[in-house]
């Protein structure tokens, strides 16, 4: 039998302020958005190059909504959660799934780096 395994372990950069959303059944959701950069030399140039990856991220739960009071767009956080995909709210066909983050731990990083927006 083969086990799936779904985890993933980020740290990054808020890119905006944490959103709580109620839900019907009195709790809430927190949604965040995580901007990953790494750095690489490239070796034909010698220069170093950049990119940053964008993930969003929901948290649920006891912690959610203590989130939006902690953090603030540029904190640095430390996810560890599993992927979801659902349908996309979007009339564009290629774009029938979206991919979030669904955090079960959440870590404050106290020194934020220069995060770009998205």
């Amino acid at each position: 039998m083969t086990v799936n395994l779904n985890r993933v372990t980020i740290t990054g950069n808020l890119t905006h302020d944490p959103v709580l959303v109620p839900l019907s059944s009195g709790h809430s959701v927190c949604e965040l958005r995580i901007a990953c950069n790494r750095k690489w030399p490239n070796k034909l140039t010698g220069t170093w190059e950049q990119w940053t990856d964008y993930f969003d991220v929901r948290l649920y739960g006891e912690l959610a909504p203590k989130i939006p009071h902690c953090l603030h767009k540029g904190s640095g956080v430390a996810i560890d959660g599993r992927l979801s995909s659902k349908r996309a709210h979007c009339d564009n066909p290629s774009h029938r799934l979206e991919t979030v983050i669904l955090a079960d731990q959440i870590q404050f990083n106290p020194t934020p780096t220069t995060t770009p927006e998205h």
